[in-house]
């Protein structure tokens, strides 16, 4: 408990050095949390429109039903099609009348024979989707085919350059924080070097000496991850309505407790290695020194 108490006797002596320290690793770790609320959000979107109705093909207005549902029964068999949903006239005209139904003049102008039948297809990729789609253009029964590839193709750029640009910045911020860490810790024990020389003298051992600080640049990480988790949790909170409304049927709010938890138990343990290692790598270089 000693290293402990004069570690936080220490942060309390040089108010300025520890703020510095403590303000560098919680922005490491917002942005780092904030990464990884928009990578996984962003995959979770991802995979709504992979997995949602995503090539609609129409029928010919002659074709008839049961050439309709043979072709169903086919798309039903092929690997990783997760859904097949065959939509009939009478069907596509109450759709037609429930998008509609502010506009009675457009309802009367329209009745079923003049709807076309379609049949909606759901993968579980976008490879899936892609052949679903060149394979229905190919039938004599199909009209047209709608498939919104390139929607789900720039999502999936987009989410790579995220990650990409993401991991940089985090990267970047990661090595700042260790190293203010480390030229910290140095510039205290260096402070600490007359009372560092009379320990030696009564034969104390290098790790004796060097654990307060450790336990220092330990609590740095710890205590910035902590902060950065509960800013980033207090911006998602105030923030959850609009995302909400903004997201509504793509992804669920509020974010479950399990991934907070989560998401903070890795943060708190990346922190502790983080301070540890650079108060580590900053002790074992002023010892060698001293």
């Amino acid at each position: 408990m000693q290293p402990f108490t004069y570690a936080l006797t220490t942060m309390r002596r040089t108010p300025y050095q520890s703020l510095a320290a403590l303000l560098m690793v919680s922005v490491t770790f917002f942005v780092a949390y904030r990464l990884s609320f928009i990578l996984s959000g962003a995959h979770l979107v991802l995979s709504h429109f992979e997995t949602s109705p995503q090539v609609i093909a129409f029928f010919k207005l002659d074709t008839d039903k049961p050439a309709m549902e043979s072709l169903a029964a086919s798309l039903s068999k092929t690997t990783s099609v997760s859904e097949v949903r065959l939509i009939t006239q009478d069907q596509a005209l109450k759709d037609y009348a429930k998008e509609y139904d502010d506009s009675p003049l457009l309802l009367e102008l329209v009745t079923a024979d003049i709807l076309p039948a379609s049949i909606e297809v759901s993968a579980t990729s976008v490879d899936t989707l892609t052949t679903v789609a060149e394979n229905l253009r190919k039938e004599q029964i199909i009209d047209d085919v709608v498939f919104q590839q390139d929607i789900v193709e720039q999502l999936s750029s987009w989410t790579q350059a995220l990650r990409i640009a993401g991991l940089v910045d985090v990267g970047i911020l990661s090595i700042a924080s260790f190293l203010t860490i480390s030229i910290i810790i140095t510039l205290k024990a260096a402070n600490k070097k007359y009372s560092v020389t009379i320990m030696r003298l009564i034969g104390a051992s290098n790790w004796y000496i060097n654990k307060p600080f450790i336990v220092e640049g330990i609590l740095y990480g710890v205590l910035g991850a902590l902060l950065g988790w509960i800013a980033i949790t207090a911006i998602l909170l105030y923030l959850t309505p609009t995302l909400s409304s903004f997201f509504s049927g793509i992804l669920e709010f509020p974010v479950p407790l399990e991934f907070l938890l989560m998401q903070l138990g890795v943060g708190l343990l990346v922190g502790a290695i983080l301070g540890g290692l650079a108060s580590f790598l900053a002790t074992n270089r002023f010892a060698q020194r001293a």
